[in-house]
């Protein structure tokens, strides 16, 4: 009843939009890819649909009521063609990598990117979003990105969902969300890279595939996905991705239980590391491998340094990770008064870092001091933080671990 009432071109989007947009929300940028105008037109177009009861709007984002969206589709196929709708999907995810892509970039500015899509974004560029805005966007629009990189696959545009991958890298790393998901996520992403030739481009996203799969405690079937990044950095003779790959094989191997092979492939990691962002992160993570050899005053001498260096790079927020690994080292090293303080600040800049996950770390790094100190109560808290910021991080690992020392604690 109420679309007789539309403008012609109100009502295309109207059709358009719930036919080619499997996300959650749709926004006015999404909108007016899918009818290719301007946003002020297309912002214009929804609002006269939510007057006529047939989008929802909360804040800058719509959704259809259910009837309504039936409705639309059922349309849509009557009077749009499967190349209207096609279209219309490819420009959702243009439109949607045009934003995720600088805002991605917010989010770990050193890391090296595959793509056009990075081309303006060299390391040390600045972009007009901080990470937590970065974020904050990303936890809106996680599940946008994800629908249309499924559609993308779908509709064999591989160069797209590939891209779509990288974009979801930042996020991911930070907020692992469902496992499942980043997991499936990358894979196209590999799967498609795979597809359109772009070694680099397969290359880098196994070495993401394995930082997900590792999460979910899947070291053995990581492996291959690592050792294949390494031939590709060794076809391509590309020193950076041969350290991304050396790096995984290290994780992978820590995670098996072979220190020993972990402190080979980190070292290797390290001689190939071409910025001294990575140099950083490799040496703190060289320190995880010392610690797991208990060789404790080269891991603390280790993550010293590391922090340093991440710090003067301008840093802070990796710098802080280093800290909670080196307040864990100087506890199992005896030194609980300086591991007291380094933890202190490696909590704070937890907290500021828009990563659940890093706060659940240093909580939970904290906890254990206060534990071994005899503050039953304070460990207690602590650990019960770290229990909430790993379910909000989809950590099920560090869920298990905070919920281990919760049973440890003494009623």
């Amino acid at each position: 009843m109420s679309q007789p009432s539309l403008r012609p071109a109100t009502a295309r989007l109207y059709r358009l939009l719930a036919a080619a947009h499997r996300g959650p929300h749709a926004t006015v940028s999404i909108a007016a890819a899918v009818v290719d105008v301007d946003d002020g037109t297309a912002g214009e177009y929804l609002d006269e649909l939510v007057a006529a009861d047939l989008l929802e709007r909360e804040q800058d984002r719509y959704t259809y009521p259910e009837p309504a969206r039936a409705s639309a589709r059922r349309h849509s196929a009557e009077l749009d063609t499967d190349q209207d709708r096609r279209n219309a999907q490819i420009a959702i995810a243009t439109a949607l990598l045009k934003e995720a892509a600088p805002r991605e970039y917010s989010i770990l500015p050193a890391r090296p990117r595959p793509g056009l899509d990075y081309a303006a974004h060299k390391p040390g560029t600045r972009t007009p979003f901080t990470s937590d805005q970065a974020l904050a966007w990303f936890d809106w629009h996680r599940p946008n990105v994800i629908a249309a990189q499924a559609a993308m696959k779908n509709l064999g545009r591989h160069d797209l969902a590939w891209r779509l991958a990288v974009a979801l890298w930042g996020h991911g790393l930070y907020r692992h969300g469902d496992l499942d998901s980043w997991i499936r996520v990358n894979q196209i992403g590999v799967d498609a890279a795979h597809l359109c030739g772009d070694l680099l481009a397969e290359g880098r996203l196994r070495c993401m595939l394995v930082h997900a799969m590792l999460a979910d405690r899947r070291a053995s079937a990581a492996h291959p996905h690592a050792q294949r990044a390494l031939t590709i950095a060794d076809e391509l003779d590309d020193p950076a991705l041969r350290a991304s790959a050396y790096s995984a094989l290290s994780k992978i191997a820590l995670a098996s239980g072979l220190p020993h092979r972990a402190e080979q492939m980190i070292k290797a990691a390290i001689s190939n590391d071409v910025l001294a962002t990575d140099a950083a992160v490799h040496t703190r993570r060289l320190g995880d491998v010392l610690v797991e050899l208990e060789r404790l005053d080269q891991a603390i001498v280790l993550y010293r340094a590391a922090a340093a260096q991440l710090l003067a790079l301008g840093h802070g927020v990796e710098a802080g990770r280093c800290n909670t690994y080196l307040g864990r080292a100087l506890v199992l090293n005896g030194q609980c008064g300086r591991a007291k303080d380094v933890l202190l600040q490696a909590l704070s800049a937890a907290e500021n870092s828009g990563s659940p996950r890093y706060v659940a770390d240093a909580a939970l790094a904290l906890g254990e001091l206060h534990l071994r100190n005899g503050d039953r109560r304070t460990a207690a808290q602590l650990f019960q933080q770290a229990q909430q910021d790993y379910t909000v991080a989809g950590d099920r690992r560090g869920v298990a671990q905070a919920h281990e020392l919760l049973t440890q604690v003494p009623c």
